[in-house]
């Protein structure tokens, strides 16, 4: 849950958790996966922009699509959402800002907190992001430091985070990849413990942004910082947590993450979740699995054959004369 998080996490037995799937993004639940099947969709609804949405200054509409995705989230059977966004435009050409709101953080609160109340009413946890001061695309996965004083910070920048916190109810955050001055956003405790959980009164999950291996992102300082987990590839990586592990201490904090995420699933649909067996999955299984032993077995009897074919008979066998 910890440190192979990401699109999901596996199921635990010993406390009765689901295997639970996560999508992204905030113009839509981008597509729709099965891990275990290797299955595939894009069929899902796409909505206007966030950038869009908020140029209505409808909370009523923002309100309408939190309702909306997240009742197809559900039919999905999907329980976290990577969205919405709630960064503040800093720049009107920077890469992200068609999926944020505005340049007002207050208009962005506004709208950030209707969509996710609406969405957390429905049973969808929503990791509004990316916590925070990420306004820009061009270098953010590098090491991009973004500098601002803090009265800017509290006044305009944080103000969409901390209205879905406080009016939204969003049990779960996702953190940036930009450090804030030279401090990664990702393991930042003065922000994630200092402000968001202390201050705030957060409970739930703070989730990495993608791990994608530029060294800055450790999810052993994230975890020491506030975090929760790591958006590390789901069930298919995780990251070590020998360090945490050696001391009581660590075992500690491990123990909090792992406290707090699953606040964030009981808090949600996913609780209740009983991944549909589709009708065509057992027949799918069953056949597929013929045909593997098939192929195995004609793949033998072809290698059997051609070695017997390449192999000569003693009756064709002719020994020359010395004559000869």
């Amino acid at each position: 849950m910890v440190a192979q998080n990401g699109w999901g996490s596996a199921a635990v037995k010993s406390v009765g958790k689901n295997q639970i799937y996560d999508m992204d993004g905030p113009a839509a639940l981008s597509y729709v996966f099965d891990a275990f099947m290797g299955t595939t969709t894009y069929k899902t609804v796409t909505y206007p922009a966030q950038v869009v949405l908020a140029s209505s200054w409808n909370t009523d509409l923002a309100k309408t699509f939190g309702d909306a995705i997240s009742k197809e989230a559900r039919a999905w059977n999907i329980s976290g959402w990577y969205a919405p966004g709630a960064n503040t435009h800093r720049n009107p050409f920077t890469g992200r800002n068609f999926e944020y709101y505005s340049e007002d953080g207050t208009l962005g609160g506004a709208m950030a907190a209707a969509t996710v109340k609406a969405a957390n009413k429905n049973g969808l946890y929503t990791y509004i992001k990316h916590f925070a001061l990420n306004e820009r695309e061009t270098w953010r996965h590098y090491g991009l430091c973004t500098w601002a004083n803090e009265q800017s910070m509290r006044e305009i920048y944080f103000k969409p985070f901390e209205q879905a916190v406080k009016q939204g109810g969003t049990t779960a955050i996702m953190s940036s990849y930009n450090n804030i001055g030279t401090t990664w956003a990702g393991g930042d405790k003065a922000l994630l413990t200092g402000v968001l959980r202390d201050e705030w009164g957060f409970k739930g999950t703070v989730l990495t942004d993608n791990n994608e291996e530029h060294g800055f992102m450790n999810q052993e300082v994230a975890i020491t910082a506030g975090g929760t987990a790591l958006l590390y590839n789901g069930m298919n990586g995780s990251k070590s947590m020998t360090r945490l592990r050696e001391t009581a201490s660590g075992q500690k904090l491990l123990r909090e993450a792992a406290h707090q995420y699953l606040y964030t699933v009981a808090n949600s649909f996913a609780v209740d979740l009983t991944p549909a067996m589709a009708p065509w999955r057992m027949p799918a299984i069953a056949g597929s699995a013929a045909v593997y032993v098939i192929c195995i077995i004609g793949l033998a009897l072809s290698i059997h054959r051609l070695r017997r074919i390449r192999r000569p008979s003693m009756a064709t066998v002719t020994v020359s004369s010395a004559g000869e």
